[in-house]
């Protein structure tokens, strides 16, 4: 996974995670409100019941036919506080006619007439060219099982924001706010777990890609790097040099030094190989102690240089087991695909044959470069076109 993706997948996880956090506030602000809306209403049915129970019980059936009856009520019901706000209280006779009015009268937006009926009756309105919400309770009074008038209160439920929910906002802000610091925390941790992953992954992918022992290339990602320059030579011109490193006696040196200092040469010589060629080369470990190197635009000049500058360092490394010096040496083989003819091979005109061609030839043609430098005396470098002169 490069790191623009892995930005893309984190962008796309705190959106997400964003949008999940505002539906869930959306949804608890709405259960919320119809919470608090429900209890104001139940707080105005309990309050209705009062009132109806009171004037019930302290005025006769009589009253409800006399008019003028309930005169002392006023001073009677201004003793209460009422929760929530009582807009008026109307008291009607058993005819729907208006004996007894309480409070403000106000308009509302969908206004009934009194029912005759026997059950309490409950209504949410809104009083007329506001918002303002409503709660109206129309009750009967009975004597003797009979109904004698009908009780109506009207119910300011915003009040109710103001004397006992008032802190509904402030609760509101205090749980949005601790979410998003919940939500901020589990992203924060999230980012620095992708990028632990990130980090991890490129390790792992590296550790596949670099031999463990002298850090270079392995030969399978080495020949994936290969293969890409052979398709870009052949689709947009250019040249690329093959040298393939022998150490010379490397397994007279292990039996004699051991496999410890076996290593070290090789680190060593890894070491050379990768301080002397340029960034965008590449330098793998073919096998047991040979290294191989790509020089890209490079020609087979260039690459002899080049091996002759490494190989004249290891030289003058200086190698001691058990207070007596070893030399360590190297051979070379170089061959570039400036004389590799592609048109005329029998590939064909196919590019994936001509490409495989192109690997195996100019690989061929290095290592047999490497066996006539080993076979010529070692510690030598040899190009793969001196071979044709001979």
């Amino acid at each position: 996974m490069d790191e623009k993706t892995l930005n893309k997948k984190g962008f796309f996880f705190i959106s997400i995670i964003f949008f999940f956090y505002i539906i869930m506030l959306f949804i608890f602000v709405n259960v919320s409100n119809i919470m608090y809306n429900n209890a104001a209403i139940h707080l105005a049915v309990k309050e209705s019941k009062n009132i109806n129970f009171y004037i019930s019980t302290l005025y006769s059936s009589d009253n409800f036919s006399q008019p003028g009856s309930f005169n002392r009520l006023d001073n009677q019901l201004n003793k209460f506080t009422y929760y929530p706000l009582v807009i008026y209280i109307k008291i009607y006779n058993v005819k729907g006619n208006i004996v007894y009015q309480y409070g403000r009268d106000v308009m509302l937006s969908d206004n009934q007439n009194v029912p005759a009926a026997d059950k309490d009756l409950y209504r949410v309105s809104t009083i007329k060219g506001t918002k303002d919400v409503v709660y109206e309770t129309t009750m009967p009074v009975y004597d003797n099982d009979k109904v004698t008038g009908y009780i109506r209160v009207l119910f300011d439920l915003n009040s109710l924001e103001y004397l006992i929910f008032k802190e509904k906002r402030i609760i509101f802000m205090v749980i949005a706010v601790v979410n998003l610091f919940i939500l901020i925390f589990l992203i924060i941790m999230f980012l620095n777990l992708q990028k632990r992953l990130f980090i991890a992954e490129n390790e792992i992918n590296s550790l596949s890609r670099s031999d463990k022992l002298t850090n270079l290339l392995t030969k399978e990602s080495f020949f994936e790097h290969m293969r890409t320059e052979i398709e870009r030579v052949e689709r947009s011109g250019g040249r690329l040099t093959l040298l393939t490193a022998d150490v010379d006696n490397f397994l007279e040196l292990n039996e004699k030094c051991g496999y410890d200092f076996g290593d070290m040469v090789l680190k060593t010589i890894s070491g050379i190989f990768k301080e002397n060629f340029r960034k965008y080369d590449y330098v793998g470990r073919f096998g047991g102690d040979e290294i191989i190197a790509l020089l890209v635009d490079a020609s087979e000049t260039d690459g002899e240089i080049a091996a002759e500058k490494c190989r004249k360092l290891l030289e003058q490394n200086k190698f001691f087991y058990e207070g007596e010096e070893i030399p360590v040496t190297i051979s070379v083989g170089i061959a570039a695909t400036d004389e590799l003819m592609l048109g005329t091979h029998p590939a064909g005109n196919n590019p994936q044959n001509k490409n495989n061609m192109l690997f195996r030839n100019l690989l061929f043609n290095s290592l047999n470069a490497l066996s006539r430098a080993k076979r010529n005396g070692k510690n030598r470098s040899i190009r793969n076109t001196t071979l044709r002169s001979e």
